[in-house]
């Protein structure tokens, strides 16, 4: 097992701020993945876990562009072209939880699908905690 702890700090200038935290997520494994996506036209698979795919409870998408950027999108996937949802822009870090990771699809996400039309290079930082056991 091993815990995932993340801490979100939102202040409005010369307003409100709010901290959350989610301490100790417990998930049985993680992965960091760093990609470098090329600037071609169609879309770039990469992995978030192998087959066959457990539920995934913690998804961070960071990509190394200024913010932006409305030109690089991603589709979760669940490996069924069907079932990949619409592109969502990626134009500053994507952090899900949980919950909000079973709003996608009808099966837990396996890979995510990249678009990128920036034209250059960019990296792209996934971190996701998952089960181990199916």
């Amino acid at each position: 097992m091993a815990n995932i702890n993340w801490v979100l700090n939102v202040q409005v200038e010369g307003g409100p701020q709010i901290v959350f935290s989610n301490p100790k997520r417990e998930v049985e494994a993680y992965g960091k993945v760093g990609v470098t996506l090329e600037d071609i036209a169609g879309l770039q698979d990469v992995d978030i876990q192998p087959s066959p795919a457990a539920q995934v409870k913690f998804l961070l998408i960071k990509a190394k562009v200024a913010a932006t950027e409305t030109n690089l999108t991603y589709k979760v996937s669940n490996g069924t072209v069907a079932d990949d949802t619409e592109a969502i822009v990626l134009n500053e870090p994507h952090l899900y939880s949980e919950g909000m990771i079973g709003t996608f699809l009808p099966d837990p996400p396996k890979l995510l699908k990249f678009e990128n039309g920036t034209g250059k290079e960019v990296v792209i930082e996934i971190l996701v905690g998952r089960d181990a056991t199916t």
